[in-house]
């Protein structure tokens, strides 16, 4: 049922990459069960995830969602934004989790809570306003990067 990509799955990219795969499910719930066993065991590497679902998928199912989430491997997810969001707010650990199998990486950056924090998840609106400054149709972006 999976396919193996070895140059998607096999090792981790540094660098920001999307895959389309397509997975069986006839509901969002069995959808996501597929998913995240897709993740977990084909995906290398367990720093960031993203999770990119429209307000009436979260809305209706936010049970199946959050399940979801909890089965990630991840240190970092982020829901409908960019996990750099997490590594950037300065105060947010990032890194992988503890339980994760030692090929997933190991230890954190970064933890400046002076908790014994095992995930991060970010989420923000599907569709932001204002824009943030790294989607690529800001019109002012450099300038508010600046201010930033």
């Amino acid at each position: 049922m999976f396919e193996k990509h070895p140059h998607f799955s096999g090792s981790e990219l540094f660098a920001p990459v999307l895959r389309e795969v397509a997975l069986p499910g006839d509901d969002v719930a069995a959808f996501l069960q597929h998913a995240t066993a897709f993740a977990r065991e084909r995906c290398f590497g367990s720093l960031s995830a993203y999770v990119l679902a429209p307000p009436h998928v979260l809305a209706g199912s936010r049970a199946a969602v959050d399940a979801a989430i909890a089965a990630l491997p991840h240190g970092t997810i982020a829901i409908n934004t960019w996990t750099g969001v997490g590594y950037g707010l300065g105060s947010t650990p990032w890194g992988v989790r503890p339980a994760a199998p030692i090929e997933h990486g190991s230890g954190w950056t970064r933890n400046t809570t002076g908790r014994d924090v095992e995930r991060v998840v970010i989420e923000a609106p599907f569709r932001p306003h204002p824009l943030p400054p790294w989607s690529t149709s800001h019109r002012a972006a450099r300038a508010m990067l600046r201010a930033l």
